[in-house]
């Protein structure tokens, strides 16, 4: 039976945006966008991903992304349009493929990166080296594109292969309004976790995750207030721990202080271009068009299911 949403979780303490909630209609496929994909599909599928003369740089550092944990040893060969992977035990047959193509290449002696140094190819390039080494599917991570369901032109993941059980995607929708919105669950609830904003003007509001025991295709769901891109976009490096320090005190005030100033550069006050919040669902199915059509009928994606009775 599926959870009833509407009687766990607070938005906000006021009367008139409950009310507000209240009178949203259920998004369409076309209010959605999708913010990443991670599937797995044959070699010979790489160009529809990466485009056939698109350009791939073998990774010589591999970075940290959240995936299931079948493929947390699978080295990372090389970053296109997303990230590529293969199993561990083909990295020394692709590298050899590759050398034999005329590459001046070291392999990585780290376990999850492929080369040392720099190198850039071809996407048909990497294609080759990996159908000569025989590598049955490779797993491609892509994620932050948030980008609408109509500028997607191939249905991401059809082509089922063994590993296709594991493809999943995150699927969201934007729900704009005039105020800033913090969330928290109502008392009483631990399936939620929340991550509290804005210290004590936030009074524990935040951002919320919720684990899914209810549908077995949705795994988690996630709910936070649209400043939070907001602030990612005054810079790429954040406040990650605590000041301890008369000096670190100071330097944490001046990025806040450089924050404000940049978001009052860029949106000149006007909180609509960063208010309301933001659904987001990941959804384990084979193929992006399976998840579109459970991204319609959950009642997840509906803001008036969040709002106390």
């Amino acid at each position: 039976m599926i959870i009833k949403l509407q009687q766990v979780l607070k938005i906000v303490e006021s009367t008139y945006l409950e009310q507000l909630l209240r009178t949203i209609n259920r998004p369409t496929l076309s209010d959605f966008d999708l913010d990443s994909y991670n599937i797995s599909v044959r070699p010979t599928r790489l160009p529809i991903y990466c485009g056939a003369d698109g350009l791939v740089h073998l990774i010589s550092h591999a970075p940290t992304l959240i995936d299931v944990d079948e493929f947390k040893n699978w080295v990372f060969v090389g970053k296109s349009s997303c990230h590529i992977r293969i199993s561990p035990e083909f990295k020394r047959p692709v590298l050899d493929e590759l050398i034999k193509s005329g590459f001046v290449l070291g392999m990585s002696s780290f376990e999850t990166a492929f080369i040392n140094g720099a190198q850039a190819i071809t996407v048909t390039q990497l294609m080759r080296a990996l159908v000569n080494a025989q590598v049955p599917e490779v797993r491609l991570n892509a994620f932050g594109m948030k980008a609408s369901l109509c500028d997607l032109h191939h249905d991401l993941g059809a082509e089922d292969g063994p590993l296709s059980r594991w493809n999943w995607f995150d699927i969201g929708v934007y729900y704009p309004h005039e105020d800033i919105v913090l969330i928290r669950p109502a008392p009483g609830y631990s399936v939620f976790n929340t991550y509290p904003m804005f210290l004590e003007l936030g009074r524990g509001y935040g951002s919320v995750t919720i684990k899914s025991k209810t549908l077995p295709t949705i795994d988690k769901v996630k709910i936070y207030p649209r400043i939070v891109h907001a602030l990612k976009s005054t810079s790429t490096k954040h406040i990650t721990s605590l000041p301890n320090n008369a000096r670190s005190w100071h330097n944490a005030l001046d990025s806040v202080v450089n924050k404000v100033q940049k978001l009052d550069d860029i949106y000149n006050d006007n909180v609509e271009n960063y208010g309301g919040f933001r659904i987001e669902c990941s959804i384990t199915v084979s193929c992006l068009s399976r998840a579109c059509r459970i991204a319609e009928r959950t009642p997840y994606f509906h803001a008036r299911h969040y709002v106390q009775p």
